[in-house]
């Protein structure tokens, strides 16, 4: 999404009191309040939930300036915006605090106002009077409360995890009557074949074929299509080929850099690597969740 596109969504993150409205727009068939904001809704529902500050909106949303679409999500709810306190008058923010769920509007915002706080797509030209215009359908409602009872669900799920795998490792440990020692990072690296070549150094070209697994044995990625058939990952579109990668100038994962170091031209090995030298806290896609302890099967075929 381009830089300015993004900006300007921004400025659909927050919302302001609704002033009561008396001056007359000067578009066609939309109302406009005392702060400058014009709106038109095309469905009301006045009885349903109504937008409240710190709501999240899943909503549908055109947003355009002149003739150019800006961004449009149409047939593809999203929760897009949250009604916070606005930036100017007459934005777009206020008119959160209007709608209700089912609700279809039109908000337009003064581009000259938004100009001063955005950048502005190429189409701007200020002081020519221009609008910015907001097409808004509002699917749902996701109140404050429930934001923040999600958040602290997801802050104690990752807390929980964090603290969970240190006693996970030594159980996968235990059970594989794995007797290695890590080094200093925490890193295990279990020779399961000795190599008889050149030894892989920061700056070697290094290939190798893999296959990574979680503790638990779900295969998650490799580069090899048998393998691949065999954990049910196969992707047609997927080049199943040996890697090569530049020690310390390709981006790896910190633990599968450190664990190919060392190793030497033919050698077999088998990495363990805690999230703490792999993901972290990040997901990767449904099978990689945070705090997860890494397992790589490698087989390092070149060192140049």
């Amino acid at each position: 999404m381009k830089p300015q596109i993004k900006n300007l969504l921004l400025v659909a993150l927050s919302a302001t009191v609704v002033v009561a409205c008396s001056p007359k727009s000067d578009i066609e068939g939309f109302d406009k309040s005392e702060s400058g904001l014009h709106y038109k809704f095309d469905v009301s529902n006045p009885n349903n939930p109504q937008v409240q500050m710190d709501d999240a909106l899943v909503c549908e949303l055109t947003l355009w300036l002149e003739n150019d679409t800006l961004f449009s999500n149409t047939g593809d709810p999203q929760r897009l915006m949250s009604a916070q306190e606005g930036l100017f008058y007459g934005s777009v923010e206020e008119g959160l605090l209007m709608m209700h769920t089912g609700d279809d509007a039109t908000f337009a915002i003064e581009a000259d106002s938004i100009a001063k706080y955005h950048d502005m797509p190429q189409c701007y030209v200020a002081g020519q009077g221009q609008k910015l215009y907001y097409h808004i359908k509002l699917h749902d409602i996701v109140t404050a409360d429930s934001i923040a009872h999600a958040e602290s669900m997801f802050i104690n799920d990752m807390e929980t995890r964090r603290q969970q795998e240190p006693a996970l490792l030594a159980q996968y440990l235990e059970q594989n009557n794995i007797k290695a020692t890590p080094n200093d990072d925490g890193l295990y690296v279990i020779i399961r074949k000795q190599g008889k070549g050149t030894k892989a150094t920061i700056g070697s070209q290094v290939t190798f074929n893999y296959t990574g697994s979680l503790i638990d044995g779900t295969v998650f990625d490799s580069n090899m299509e048998e393998k691949a058939r065999e954990a049910g990952i196969y992707n047609a579109s997927s080049q199943y080929s040996p890697q090569t990668v530049e020690l310390g100038a390709t981006s790896l994962m910190q633990g599968l850099r450190m664990g190919l170091e060392g190793l030497s031209e033919g050698a077999q090995a088998t990495l363990i690597i805690p999230s703490a030298l792999g993901y972290k806290s990040e997901w990767r896609g449904n099978i990689i969740k945070p705090y997860s302890t890494l397992v790589f099967d490698i087989n390092v075929l070149k060192v140049q």
